[in-house]
């Protein structure tokens, strides 16, 4: 029997750009979440308004704004074809079938990393970009960021997780945190074709960077010199307040990066303006350089 042809890699639509009012200096690069786009999402960015009452292309306007639109696939969670970065099995327990995860995320890595390099081809420096996004788009930028393995700018999580999270935390020597509920979760599936055994040891086994980030080496370390933002509302019913927690314990405690953390009491699966906006803006200008015009 012949072997069945490669899929062919998913193609990712135009990013919505929305160039600087001044001077190019800085580059904003954030992704949106499941079933969303990048025109939908960045709209709303860039109209948000902190406290000030000023919007942020008013307040930086040497800052392109990138949002990226993720490629349709097939979602196991809503069982239909739609916008996502990757595949899940539950919102609840995002590591479950994490085998599921690996194709979207590397074709992920591979087209955000294309849009940082075209900054840097602009002249842009690397200290320059941010990079973040808001629900899946926040797992994946994260995912982006250490895989990447040099340092950027700054990171901005909005009601987020971390994929991988177990495994990060277990070769930090953490416990293991929300967001998983058993190992043999990952043979529960049987829409996919692979054995038990290779579903679990590709469940069981970290991505490469996760090994990579925790080395000696110099060079690989120097993505941990990331300044993070991660913010959570704690009424969210969409992504669990606990799972973003989770990620800032793994991050600060964990990998040992300059971690803040935001709290959005009674809020749910969002941003919150202007509360969160002006946190943004707070941690720009003491921890990425980005300061308000």
């Amino acid at each position: 029997m012949a072997a069945a042809a490669p899929e062919e890699p998913h193609v990712f639509p135009p990013t919505f750009v929305v160039s600087p009012l001044g001077t190019h200096t800085h580059t904003l690069i954030l992704l949106h979440g499941r079933g969303d786009s990048g025109p939908s999402f960045g709209s709303g960015v860039y109209i948000a308004t902190p406290s000030s009452g000023f919007t942020l292309p008013s307040l930086y306007p040497g800052l392109k704004f990138v949002f990226p639109t993720t490629a349709e696939r097939y979602s196991t969670t809503f069982r239909k074809v739609m916008n996502e970065w990757f595949d899940t099995v539950s919102l609840s327990f995002p590591e479950e079938c994490s085998h599921l995860q690996r194709e979207g995320l590397r074709e992920a890595v591979a087209h955000i990393n294309s849009l940082i390099d075209i900054e840097i081809a602009a002249g842009v420096p690397e200290g320059n970009i941010i990079l973040g996004g808001i629900s899946q788009g926040c797992a994946t930028a994260l995912h982006v960021l250490l895989s990447r393995g040099r340092r950027l700018g700054g990171f901005v999580g909005m009601s987020g997780w971390m994929p991988f999270a177990s495994n990060v935390r277990e070769i930090c020597g953490l416990t293991t945190g929300a967001g998983l509920r058993n190992n043999a979760a990952a043979a529960a599936l049987d829409t996919h074709s692979e054995s038990e055994s290779e579903k679990e040891q590709e469940f069981a086994a970290p991505p490469m960077h996760i090994d990579a980030v925790m080395d000696d080496d110099d060079e690989t370390l120097d993505v941990l010199k990331t300044p993070v933002f991660l913010a959570h509302g704690d009424a969210d019913e969409t992504v669990d307040y606990k799972l973003g927690r989770n990620m800032y314990t793994t991050l600060k405690h964990g990998l040992g990066m300059d971690t803040r953390w935001r709290r959005y009491r009674e809020f749910g699966h969002w941003y919150k303006e202007p509360d969160e906006i002006d946190d943004i803006i707070e941690f720009w200008g003491e921890k990425c350089g980005l300061i308000p015009s």
